[in-house]
């Protein structure tokens, strides 16, 4: 009785694991059909889609990869702050919704790399002279936006309907690279 149990339970949580990796990857799809020859697709940051969709802890990313590659560039998003350091204003990593959120080493990845081979870096642990990314630093940046929407997610939860104001987040400073210089696209 108890292996039948186990049986049972295990087939339940295969199927729930099914169903929420169809429904992430359902609404992934959502998403990028939305965004496909939209005018608004400029603003769409606004919306704060690009910090709720980095906080997302499955392993299930490819979607969620399809759609960062092809949307983060097409935002009419642009940090001042960065520019005024960086003088380079046509910089990809200036340019990004995601600069705030990941290192320029992610971004420059995103953009040079195949998305399965983004996704198994974002998911894994890696060391090399193009990136450096774990899970700890992965784990680092769903908290600090965590702590962004702290003020948000109450209001969501008690009201599904309710207004998200936008507002930048600050930059996540890693600290594992606080001793590593990054130039051009290596480390």
């Amino acid at each position: 009785e108890a292996v039948l149990v186990g049986r049972n339970n295990l087939r339940l949580a295969t199927e729930q694991h099914a169903q929420t990796t169809k429904s992430n990857t359902l609404s992934a799809s959502i998403i990028n059909t939305l965004v496909q020859d939209n005018p608004l697709l400029p603003q769409f940051y606004m919306t704060g889609v690009f910090y709720f969709i980095l906080m997302y802890t499955g392993s299930n990313i490819l979607p969620v990869k399809h759609f960062l590659k092809y949307t983060y560039l097409a935002q009419a998003f642009r940090s001042d702050e960065q520019q005024q350091q960086s003088g380079e204003k046509k910089d990809i990593y200036f340019r990004s919704i995601l600069s705030h959120l990941l290192l320029e080493a992610i971004i420059c990845y995103l953009e040079n790399q195949r998305l399965e081979k983004f996704a198994r870096m974002f998911l894994g642990e890696f060391d090399q002279p193009e990136t450096i990314w774990s899970n700890e630093m992965r784990r680092l940046m769903i908290e600090k936006i965590a702590v962004y929407f702290a003020d948000y997610t109450p209001r969501l939860m008690s009201n599904i309907s309710a207004i998200y104001s936008y507002c930048t987040i600050s930059i996540i400073n890693y600290p594992q690279l606080e001793n590593e210089l990054f130039c051009n696209t290596y480390y």
